[in-house]
């Protein structure tokens, strides 16, 4: 599904590879999710930028030790889960210079 999705979208020269929660055989916010990009990427999670247009999903990346970057193109209100993301983008333009940044 996700590599149909990719390839439809025209994105699939972008991807080296796809990560699914599949593979865990749970589903987020669950740490063994997120520890698939530093198993399979062979990175600590400090090297990870994760990006999400959900903020739940962004603040359990933040809880789990990545950089972690929400996209709030609506411009919602933030939920108050115990962790937050390292910045707020309202659109995918900045996020390179916000990831230079951090």
């Amino acid at each position: 599904m996700l590599d149909a999705a990719i390839r439809n979208a025209g994105l699939d020269p972008l991807f080296h590879r796809v990560i699914s929660v599949d593979e865990a055989k749970t589903y987020k916010p669950s740490p063994a999710v997120y520890r698939l990009g530093p198993q399979q990427l062979g990175v600590p999670q400090s090297a990870i930028a994760f990006v999400s247009s959900n903020y739940w999903d962004a603040a359990g990346a933040a809880r789990f030790g990545f950089r972690t970057f929400w996209i709030n193109r609506a411009q919602s209100p933030e939920d108050d889960l115990g962790a937050r993301p390292d910045a707020i983008l309202t659109s995918l333009g900045p996020l390179h210079a916000a990831i230079e940044a951090l």
